[in-house]
């Protein structure tokens, strides 16, 4: 009788051992996955979000191009007699400074932000020779700076 009740002692510890094993394994697993889906999904968003600054520091330097040359035409029809011209370069250099404001409250990195708000109001206030040399070198520097951000998204 002794050796029927060791044998079933042995047969239920190793049952229990089994068990534990197995339900150990499969918390293991399930936590093991659910680390790397974690992992997975942070990267999934960093990259999105690294895609979409690349995305709108594009579109950003294209606006500040036409920016540059709406300033441009902006100030070179403004002794002009014909008003049409006028009107229709105020209307799409502020169309353009429109989208860029959207544009640059879209940007993560806070100095160039600042940047580019205060090459955005240096470009509306522009109204002589000189100033529009200093917008030109401004611009240059902020277009620059939207570059070396963009190569630290890649």
């Amino acid at each position: 009788m002794e050796a029927e009740t060791s044998g079933f002692i042995g047969v239920l510890a190793g049952a229990l051992v089994g068990a534990t094993s197995s339900i150990v394994t499969t918390v293991l697993v399930a936590r093991n996955a659910r680390l790397l889906q974690q992992e997975a999904s942070s990267i999934e968003r960093t990259e999105s979000a690294k895609e979409f600054q690349r995305n709108n520091l594009l579109e950003l330097q294209g606006k500040l191009v036409t920016q540059m040359r709406l300033t441009v035409r902006r100030l070179s029809v403004f002794n002009k007699e014909d008003g049409l011209i006028r009107v229709e370069t105020l209307k799409e250099f502020i169309m353009v400074n429109q989208d860029i404001m959207i544009l640059t409250e879209r940007i993560a990195d806070q100095p160039l932000r600042n940047r580019v708000h205060f090459i955005t109001s240096i470009m509306t206030a522009v109204d002589s020779e000189e100033a529009m040399e200093i917008a030109i070198e401004l611009s240059s520097e902020v277009w620059g700076e939207a570059g070396v951000v963009l190569r630290t998204l890649y």
